[in-house]
């Protein structure tokens, strides 16, 4: 199955994660809502995304105007996706047809879960993923030459997430998450 998983703020993160071969197939970001969901369209005709999972703000103290501002793009991306608003205060919701939201503390606690030790912060968040996808985002070298340490390389393959940076590593995440939870 291939899930969108989507990290709303003020740059917005895009991955279409394939749960069957366990591989980053597409991941992008923007800065515009409107090219977002351009980013969207394209992931679901193009990249065969079947569920999406958004990434749900909630504010357990203080939120400030970023908090906000991410919180009224939820609804927004739920309403332009046929969704409604969560329901219930579980961290993963079924919004509607294909489209689900969960809390950062769900995709946290299910990385935790499976690499066996306390994720914290987007860095732990991106150590966990590589954990569990050897090879992480290797890049593609050829012709690297031999060195002290180091044998020569002709060809390294890209690693399942290659292609994943910054504000898509969030939604790598959180489709990695919904694959989990949705038993692919």
């Amino acid at each position: 199955m291939k899930i969108l998983g989507i990290d709303p703020g003020a740059t917005i993160g895009l991955c279409v994660y394939d749960t069957e071969t366990r591989r980053a197939v597409w991941a992008d970001q923007y800065t515009a809502l409107g090219a977002a969901m351009a980013g969207i369209s394209y992931a679901r005709l193009w990249k065969g995304a079947e569920v999406i999972g958004i990434e749900r703000a909630r504010i357990y103290g203080a939120g400030g105007a970023s908090v906000a501002n991410t919180i009224e793009q939820v609804g927004w991306l739920l309403a332009s996706l046929g969704a409604s608003l969560p329901d219930s205060s579980a961290a993963i919701v079924r919004c509607g047809g294909d489209v689900h939201t969960l809390e950062r503390r769900a995709v946290v606690s299910a990385l935790t879960a499976a690499v066996g030790q306390s994720v914290k912060g987007d860095a732990g968040v991106w150590q966990a993923l590589c954990t569990l996808h050897p090879g992480g985002g290797q890049r593609p070298v050829a012709g690297k030459p031999a060195t002290r340490s180091k044998p020569a390389v002709d060809a390294v393959e890209a690693g399942p997430l290659f292609g994943v940076s910054s504000h898509a590593r969030a939604a790598l995440a959180v489709a990695w998450t919904l694959g989990r939870h949705l038993g692919e």
